[in-house]
């Protein structure tokens, strides 16, 4: 192909332009002008091929190029952080409570680091009869006890603090502390009941058996003395408690004090000082029967021979 020429119509079918390209090579790319005005009204691109002897060939339609994408857009840049913003400012807050001839001061100057607190104490006519500074120590929360005599707490009406900073800043302004009361006496729980002592003797062959509960009584020792039938002592034993109200324990007296005894009584000794309990008596525990059913699920076997005279029980439960 010789050469093609190029025919470029508007939006009304109307001739715009007519190129004529010379065709050196098989591909042939080149750029025409147009005002924008123009390219917006451009509707169709033909063109026809010019061969060698005259002939043409066929018409053919340019199809319309797609513009280029555009590079994508390079991220935002990202915002510089923003500073904190600042706490905000918390005000000093403070209390007294009165004593009988101190005042005790707490102080918390929350937002302020301040150098010194000062107090002012004034009385009911709002006249300042006493005043103390605390240096605070690089703290934001002191307290303190000001020990003032009866005369200031007996003509206390309230307390006005301040807070003295290091230069030329006042700091905040002076701030009423709050009156704390004492609460009021609780009442004290009422005594335990009182329990009386008691205690039992169990008279063996040779030996006494004593229990003893001695109630309400904090003792170092329980003296026991035992009688015969006119009365007539016939034994004392001792018995250390070591810090507890119940004790049992034997005392082997021999044959012939539990023969002849009849009665015990016992007291308690309370302190190292000689202090005593009243006495009270001791309740005798009578010995079972022999041969008695100590369980009442127990039964007894027939004895067999080999065991003549012994009693054999069986027992299972309970």
């Amino acid at each position: 192909m010789d050469s093609v020429v190029i025919t470029v119509y508007n939006h009304l079918s109307q001739v715009m332009y007519t190129f004529t390209k010379v065709m050196t090579s098989r591909t042939l790319v080149w750029q025409e002008m147009l005002t924008p005005a123009e390219a917006t009204t451009v509707s169709k691109i033909t063109g026809v091929g010019m061969l060698p002897g005259g002939s043409k060939t066929p018409f053919f339609t340019l199809a319309k190029a797609s513009p280029p994408p555009f590079p994508p857009s390079p991220p935002p840049r990202p915002l510089p952080p923003r500073p904190p913003s600042p706490p905000p400012i918390v005000q000093p807050v403070g209390t007294v409570r009165v004593g009988a001839s101190a005042f005790t001061i707490s102080v918390d100057t929350a937002s302020f680091v301040v150098r010194s607190v000062l107090v002012a104490y004034l009385d009911a006519e709002g006249t300042m009869i006493a005043s103390t500074r605390q240096y605070m120590l690089k703290t934001t929360v002191r307290t303190w006890e000001d020990d003032l005599g009866g005369y200031f707490t007996s003509h206390f009406s309230r307390a006005v603090a301040s807070s003295e900073m290091d230069g030329l800043d006042p700091g905040p302004l002076p701030w009423d502390l709050v009156q704390l009361f004492n609460p009021p006496p609780q009442p004290s729980p009422p005594p335990p009941p009182f329990v009386d002592p008691s205690g039992t003797v169990l008279v063996g062959v040779t030996t006494f058996t004593i229990s003893v509960d001695t109630g309400s009584y904090k003792e170092l020792n329980v003296v026991v003395t035992y009688y015969d039938a006119k009365g007539v002592r016939i034994g004392l034993t001792r018995q250390a408690i070591l810090g507890t109200t119940v004790r049992t324990w034997n005392d082997n007296l021999g044959t012939y004090i539990t023969s002849a005894f009849a009665t015990a009584t016992a007291y308690c000794e309370i302190t190292r000082a000689g202090a005593v309990s009243p006495t009270w008596h001791l309740k005798r525990r009578r010995n079972r029967p022999p041969g008695a059913v100590l369980n009442p699920h127990c039964c007894p076997i027939p004895p067999t021979s080999g065991h003549a005279g012994r009693r054999t029980f069986l027992c299972g439960g309970g």
